[in-house]
């Protein structure tokens, strides 16, 4: 598992590529993990990496975990 860096927003590892910008491409524009990957230059298991962190820690990004 690639980690997470925990910067004022958190960003995937060794890159400047925030999360909520693949989960936005995830959720909002319906990119798929591989066309995400190739959008911001990161491997699928990134991206996967990214949205399992998004999922796992949602008060990090303001939401409530219902």
């Amino acid at each position: 598992m690639n980690r997470i860096v925990h910067t004022p927003v958190p960003t995937v590892d060794d890159t400047d590529v925030r999360v909520v910008d693949v989960v936005r491409a995830y959720e909002f524009l319906k990119f798929g993990p591989e066309d995400i990957a190739h959008k911001y230059g990161l491997t699928v298991e990134q991206v996967e990496d990214a949205l399992a962190y998004y999922y796992e820690y949602p008060e990090e990004f303001g939401l409530v975990a219902v």
